[in-house]
């Protein structure tokens, strides 16, 4: 069974205060498979992760069930709806997020008694600092300091035909954050190990060469010459001394299956550490243009959350409902698509 089976069934267990096992299981599985698998060697490893893995998945089950949500995205959504409206440029961008989506479409295809969808809905979110026109009472001020919420790079993720479903994906997908991270710090310090190994293996050749030149000078050899080889050996020598020092730092830090063990133990005993939902409001108008004004003629108060994903920066999610009716078949053209959902 996999564990996004052994999610929801652990999402109701957990919410009566028991203990899925099975889910345990498979979660430490998925933490040694995505790290490093020979950490099945050490011995007492499973009974050292196994608390924390419940810790990892409480936690990340929070996070799903934080991500906002979910939000109706069709075309009334985006002419009535101020959240939708700031998220897409356009009905046209909204219909094309979605209908682009070859999960989405199989979803449907799959399921043609489905009425709707829920999703993730990702995005990138970017202030811009520009000039524009601003009434003041009865009067146009040009070339008023403004700043400019866009949202760019939408993208339809986990398609799901139940909200519950889609929220048991994200908490598996929180927990593969962090499974990325721990993998990450541990190839980062192999990295390291294997950067200062290999510089102070090309210093200790250089070392070498320099001591057979040196033994190969006679006693015809300049002073001048022999004083620069001594300096030559003796800069080396330090610089080789600090390699040395470097390097047995590193190892101290980390160097064997059991460093690996802490690496994963420190990333799971603090997950809010390297996953975190941020919510970020703003007052923006139509044109999505910041305001201070409250909630009215002014502007309306537009908030999503960010998160930050393993391989790349934070962006901003929603999950989203999008209706079937409205996806947009495939291999029709934007203008001939219109004319078919008329």
């Amino acid at each position: 069974m996999s564990l996004w089976s052994q999610m929801q069934g652990y999402r109701a267990q957990r919410a009566a205060s028991e203990c899925d096992e099975a889910a345990l299981d498979q979660a430490l599985e998925r933490v040694v498979a995505g790290t490093n698998p020979r950490i099945r060697a050490v011995k007492g490893y499973r009974s050292r992760l196994i608390p924390l893995m419940a810790h990892a998945l409480d936690y990340s089950m929070r996070v799903a069930e934080s991500v906002p949500g979910p939000l109706a995205c069709n075309r009334r959504a985006w002419a009535q709806d101020p959240v939708v409206n700031a998220i897409f440029a356009g009905v046209d961008q909204l219909g094309r997020s979605f209908s682009e989506s070859r999960e989405l479409q199989a979803l449907f295809a799959g399921n043609p008694d489905l009425s709707e969808a829920f999703a993730l809905l990702s995005m990138q979110r970017k202030e811009a600092h520009t000039f524009g026109s601003e009434v003041a009472g009865d009067v146009l001020q040009r070339d008023v300091p403004q700043v400019t919420v866009r949202f760019s790079e939408h993208r339809v993720d986990l398609p799901s035909a139940t909200e519950q479903e889609l929220r048991a994906k994200l908490q598996l997908r929180a927990f593969d954050v962090l499974v990325c991270r721990a993998a990450q710090r541990i190839g980062d310090h192999e990295a390291n190990l294997r950067e200062l190994e290999t510089r102070l293996s090309k210093l200790k050749i250089q070392q070498n060469l320099l001591e057979e030149q040196s033994g190969g000078a006679g006693s015809e050899t300049p002073a001048t010459e022999m004083a620069a080889q001594q300096a030559a050996r003796e800069t080396l020598d330090a610089r080789v001394g600090e390699a040395e020092r470097a390097l047995g730092s590193a190892r101290a830090q980390f160097y064997s299956l059991e460093d690996a063990i802490k690496v994963i133990a420190e990333v799971f005993q603090e997950p809010e550490r390297y996953v975190e939902l941020v919510q970020n409001c703003a007052f923006l108008d139509r044109l999505n243009v910041r305001t201070s004004g409250e909630t009215g003629a002014q502007g309306q108060e537009v908030c999503v959350s960010e998160i930050g994903l393993c391989r790349e920066g934070g962006r901003a999610v929603v999950i989203a409902r999008f209706p079937q009716a409205e996806i947009r078949p495939e291999g029709l053209g934007l203008e001939e698509a219109e004319r078919f959902l008329g």
